[in-house]
């Protein structure tokens, strides 16, 4: 039994859904093998069955990487989809099987690589803010800007963007939000009123307007209207931390590399530089990221003073690009001058946002 500075131990599951990408797979799954924390999570992996023919080799050689020797982790568990259930559907049932028997859970998307250390930094700080009503999740990636700590603390909690690799929930917490958001459309009720009294950083307000101007909560439609909106995204969740006034717990060095910039994924497209060499996070290639050298990790939190400037400076990266901001402004001017829905004009101006 290794160290573990005092670590409760509690059940934990490491949510895997997955298809046919399995070179990205392997590196994600060769990462964690690596982490000498490994013993205290259950790992899940959701395979996916292919809807066409261009995923039938991924597919069979993600059959074969699953064969290997996992025994590292307190336990791996596998579950080959019958037909396909589609990405939403296959995390949902992994997600439902890991709560039977766990406190807690950590997400992960196959195309994401982890350092030595992610796992006793991630279940080390679900331990700490477990009891915090401030911080609903906990992340295991930073972005590559430089932070502004207190006496060298390698750990913030911010609101500015919610990231979704290597995340890490609490169910008590996870049911709270899921239930506002999914079941309840919070966000797109509340529309009008959120956008004028709470603070949003300028990607997540310009995503918001986007997806959510001039859309009626109670159109029979209203999901397919604003899927990112309605369903557990990363973008949801950074704007519901803006108007809840929560937050997420993030390392400053990260501990996470995010493989899947390549066009293969389902929202990720391929990253192209920037001519001028400004880095952002349009342009930053996420695959070359480096990682937390260290093999442990032991937890400093600066006590929420960096917020403010952690907003600011990831703000700064994660910006919105000059079409994102024009299209956002007309959508707002039409939806104040129109109303909810009144015009065909909004309906497609939505499907193909």
């Amino acid at each position: 039994m290794i160290e573990n500075d005092g670590y409760k131990n509690v059940k934990t599951a490491v949510l895997i859904p997955t298809l046919c990408r399995n070179k990205h797979l392997e590196k994600c799954l060769e990462s964690l093998k690596k982490n000498p924390w490994a013993e205290y999570v259950d790992v899940y992996i959701g395979v996916d069955y292919p809807t066409k023919e261009a995923h039938w080799p991924g597919y069979r050689e993600i059959l074969k990487l699953v064969e290997r020797d996992y025994s590292m982790f307190r336990s791996f568990n596998l579950y080959k989809r019958p037909t396909n259930y589609g990405a939403d559907r296959n995390l949902e049932e992994l997600y439902r099987e890991a709560i039977r028997d766990h406190e807690q859970f950590i997400f992960m998307e196959d195309d994401t690589e982890f350092s030595e250390n992610y796992l006793e930094y991630m279940l080390k700080a679900l331990d700490y803010f477990r009891d915090d009503p401030d911080v609903i999740a906990v992340s295991g990636y930073s972005y590559p800007v430089k932070f502004e700590t207190e006496n060298g603390c390698n750990i913030i909690t911010q609101n500015a963007i919610f990231n979704m690799w290597g995340a890490g929930f609490w169910n008590s917490k996870y049911k709270v939000f899921h239930k506002e958001i999914v079941e309840d459309l919070c966000l797109v009720r509340d529309f009008s009123h959120n956008l004028k009294h709470f603070r949003f950083s300028r990607y997540r307000r310009t995503d918001y307007i986007n997806c959510v101007a001039g859309v009626n909560p109670d159109d029979r439609d209203v999901r397919q209207l604003c899927y990112m909106f309605t369903s557990m995204t990363d973008i949801a969740m950074g704007v519901y931390m803006q108007v809840r006034g929560k937050y997420q717990a993030m390392p400053v060095t990260s501990k996470v590399r995010n493989n899947g910039f390549d066009g293969t994924g389902l929202f990720c497209q391929s990253i192209k530089p920037n001519k001028s060499g400004k880095v952002t996070s349009d342009t930053y290639d996420y695959s070359r990221q480096p990682l937390d050298p260290e093999k442990h990790f032991t937890l400093c939190y600066d006590g929420g003073k960096s917020r403010d400037t952690a907003f600011q400076t990831i703000d700064r990266f994660v910006k919105p690009g000059t079409g994102m901001v024009i299209k956002s402004y007309l959508k707002l001017t039409a939806t104040r001058i129109i109303g909810k829905r009144k015009l065909s004009l909004l309906r497609f101006l939505h499907k193909t946002n």
